[in-house]
């Protein structure tokens, strides 16, 4: 089994796993549809097409149903972030630190991470809105849900921590601080898209990652 962050997951059949899938596809359609504050058993139940006692058997209360729902919801992304990473840490690998340093193989080096980060960045706006609209319900309402914070911190510092060993290849003296920063550039690259009205500005967005990775790589690496 899976850990468990809230201590609260009941070992299941294959009935129940079905069941329970079903509840917490439903929770992610309602949150799309009504927002966080429409979580409700009965609501929930009733887009699940099961009986309300399933949704109260299952999750005890409506944080841990919020919780287990941004888990459920979580896992399909990491995998698919996990490849992105795997691709850019395969480039830097295959450079050492002296060579990094040569300008030309930086700028190139640069261009390629930028370009794998506008891909992703754009992929995720375009091709997941809907995900980018639940991570932002699910972000804020993570500012006074203490379970869902604990589950939702955990997600961002596994991509904090994955950046952080980005920069450390690179030779940063503060990866730690280099990863914030482009981490804190993607996300709101990727709010920003969600909450504009007009069509996405595909140009601006890689401008400013080619700008962003050129301007970290020169920083990084005369560190």
């Amino acid at each position: 089994m899976a850990d468990d962050p809230t201590g609260q997951r009941k070992v299941l059949r294959a009935g129940g796993i079905k069941r329970r899938k079903q509840i917490l596809e439903a929770t992610l359609r309602v949150i799309l549809k009504d927002g966080i504050r429409g979580v409700r058993h009965r609501a929930v139940a009733e887009e699940a097409k099961v009986p309300l006692a399933s949704t109260t058997y299952y999750f005890k209360d409506i944080e841990e149903l919020l919780s287990e729902t941004f888990l459920f919801w979580n896992h399909s992304a990491i995998i698919y972030v996990d490849s992105i990473q795997d691709k850019v840490f395969a480039h830097i690998n295959d450079s050492t630190a002296d060579h990094i340093k040569d300008p030309e193989t930086r700028t190139k080096l640069a261009n390629v991470v930028a370009g794998f980060a506008i891909t992703f960045v754009l992929d995720q706006i375009e091709g997941h809105l809907e995900d980018r609209v639940l991570e932002l319900a699910f972000h804020h309402e993570a500012t006074r849900n203490k379970k869902l914070r604990h589950v939702v911190r955990n997600r961002l510092n596994g991509h904090r921590d994955s950046m952080e060993q980005f920069y450390r290849l690179l030779g940063s003296s503060n990866p730690k601080a280099d990863a914030q920063v482009t981490i804190s550039l993607m996300l709101r690259l990727e709010q920003e898209a969600v909450m504009d009205d007009d069509e996405v500005d595909t140009a601006a967005i890689e401008n400013t990652l080619n700008r962003h990775i050129q301007v970290m790589f020169l920083a990084a690496v005369n560190d």
